[in-house]
């Protein structure tokens, strides 16, 4: 600087003993107004290579060359974004991200990164959760399965097998699957699997499609990062950023049309001259029907599955998504008019949502479903509603089913896991609830609850523990009282799932496993009659092939192996008629 004349050399000379600091963090007057947004934009200007070149040619460009850049961003959408988390969210509470969407055009009208760019005590304040960002979506991915489905040839009404679980056969390894609080489901059409985000029939779902073709659709529709063509990628196990899940989603709003994100539109120079005109066209990349139908399913997941608290009077399609220990949880949701995807979650150390750290489980179907409900309702106001494709006539009827036990729901199933489900008659399950069921003498039997079986003969209560559902092992103890329970695992009273398994203790020598004779027995008898004796059993529900038999026969066993005086070597298996047989 001395050789150019810009300084002295005494002033260089004091110069030279000084200490080397950091420059401090921007002050007020160099803060940007929208940083999070402002800095990707950046990002990608000095990736263009219309603006030069090099790295060094861009740098020079955009900084060096009195540009006039027109960015897509709508502040009053902003304003909307940051004030929806702010409402939802409490100050202390997890991260939040947010990216709003135009279909059809890519455009980028709101974006929020993070809590506070400038947070000095922050380490990861200026990180872009939004864009930088990468965490699993849960079930947010699924529509990528059901449009790679539905471009293989599935409608939404075939039937997928419920359950409460699966196991899966991959190339690697086994695969096993649970629903989201193990809830049960029948048999479904692919339009309930998805309102009610089915786990185990979407496993099924992506095994028959074949997860390469979920990830080349999933590519297609906008989701950029690298995707392994694994099973578990349908149920979201594979990270993704909240730019792209609401890229893709718009893609489904602007029917198969794909527009890659955009956050300027053109840059002139301060003379007028354009320099780049940035409208990118849209590309076709799903037929028009497949995105018509994806939409129809998410439509319903707002209007009565696990979106509900997207529903903001107006057509909305969506997805809900929550990941492993409830740590990332999703919503994204689209109007014809916006795509906007909320991802909530701790980003620095991941941890679960869960109380203590929240005041209750945080899923995709609570705050990311009301920060969308608050920003799009804002957004939207006074905007033409449009349209969205509506339910399709798939001849289905709605019943009542209890997801606890997957069967339909009697008056005495709590009401927490009833749902309204839409199924083709011929499966509707043909059985109720057993909790509706209970004889008027089982009034101290709750639905959810182990009741006291305690010092109760054998028979009285495997048969209470059936009726509310518990499979039952038997170890047999030295006592007094031969034939007795002395001891039961979980005690009573405690609250336990329909389906799992309670141990007793019971007095007496282990009797002979020989096979006894159920036939004719009811289901009930013959689930105690075999579980006394320490015999595991297995029920298929089918209908024996002579009418008047299965008729005569209605609800009770009607075939079995091994047969009577055989000692079973596995499971036992018995055959039973349905309750109601066709023609009563």
């Amino acid at each position: 600087m001395v050789e150019l004349d810009y300084v002295d050399y005494a002033t260089a000379a004091t110069a030279n003993v000084q200490p080397l600091v950091l420059a401090p963090r921007p002050t007020d007057s160099l803060r940007t107004r929208y940083p999070y947004f402002v800095e990707e934009l950046k990002r990608r200007l000095l990736d263009d290579e219309r603006l030069g070149a090099t790295p060094t040619d861009r740098y020079n460009t955009l900084f060096k060359g009195g540009l006039r850049i027109y960015t897509t961003i709508d502040p009053a959408s902003q304003a909307m974004a940051e004030q929806a988390i702010a409402n939802v969210v409490p100050e202390d509470g997890p991260d939040v991200a947010l990216v709003a969407i135009e279909p059809g055009t890519g455009m980028v009208r709101a974006l929020v990164g993070g809590r506070d760019f400038y947070d000095e005590d922050d380490p990861i304040a200026m990180f872009n959760l939004a864009t930088q960002g990468q965490r699993q979506p849960g079930s947010a991915f699924k529509p990528f399965v059901l449009a790679a489905a539905l471009e293989s040839g599935i409608e939404l009404d075939d039937i997928i097998a419920g359950g409460r679980e699966v196991v899966i056969e991959t190339d690697a390894k086994p695969w096993e699957v649970e629903n989201y609080a193990s809830l049960r489901f029948p048999d479904l059409p692919v339009l309930e699997a998805t309102v009610f985000s089915v786990n185990v029939a979407y496993a099924r779902l992506v095994d028959i499609v074949g997860p390469e073709k979920v990830t080349e659709i999933a590519a297609r529709l906008g989701i950029n990062g690298p995707l392994l063509p694994y099973h578990a990628l349908a149920l979201g196990a594979q990270e993704v950023s909240p730019i792209d899940m609401a890229s893709a989603y718009s893609t489904f709003a602007a029917g198969g049309l794909h527009s890659e994100p955009i956050f300027f539109t053109g840059i002139e120079t301060t003379d007028g001259d354009v320099v780049i005109d940035n409208a990118p066209p849209a590309e076709r990349v799903i037929d028009t029907w497949i995105s018509d139908q994806v939409t129809t399913a998410l439509t319903q997941v707002v209007e009565r599955g696990t979106g509900v608290r997207a529903n903001i009077g107006r057509p909305v399609a969506g997805k809900t998504g929550t990941s492993q220990d409830h740590k990332d949880a999703w919503f994204v949701g689209y109007t014809p008019q916006l795509s906007a995807a909320v991802w909530v979650g701790y980003a620095e150390s991941p941890a679960p949502m869960e109380e203590p750290n929240t005041p209750f489980s945080i899923t995709g179907g609570t705050w990311p479903a009301e920060i969308w409900a608050n920003f799009a309702a804002g957004v939207l106001n006074g905007v033409s509603y449009g349209s969205l494709a509506g339910a399709q006539d798939l001849e289905l009827i709605p019943v009542a089913i209890d997801t606890v036990t997957g069967l339909l729901a009697g008056p005495a199933c709590p009401r927490e896991f009833v749902v309204t489900m839409y199924l083709p008659a011929d499966a509707i399950p043909t059985e109720t609830c057993t909790l509706q069921t209970l004889r008027s003498s089982d009034s101290n039997l709750r639905p959810g609850f182990v009741p006291a079986v305690v010092e109760r003969p054998i028979t009285d209560g495997v048969a209470d523990l059936n009726a509310l559902g518990y499979e039952v092992k038997v170890i047999w103890v030295d006592g007094e009282i031969s034939g007795t329970i002395a001891e039961q695992d979980p005690p009573a009273e405690t609250e336990l799932l329909y389906g799992s398994t309670v141990v007793i203790s019971v007095v007496g020598p282990e009797p002979g496993a020989e096979m006894p004779d159920v036939l004719a027995f009811t289901r009930e008898a013959a689930v105690a009659e075999l579980t006394v004796r320490g015999i595991p059993v297995r029920i298929v529900e089918e209908t024996e092939a002579n009418p008047s038999d299965a008729k005569r026969r209605a609800g009770r066993v009607w075939s079995q192996t091994p047969a009577a005086g055989s000692v079973p070597q596995e499971t036992a298996v018995i055959w039973v008629n349905p309750a109601t047989v066709d023609g009563d």
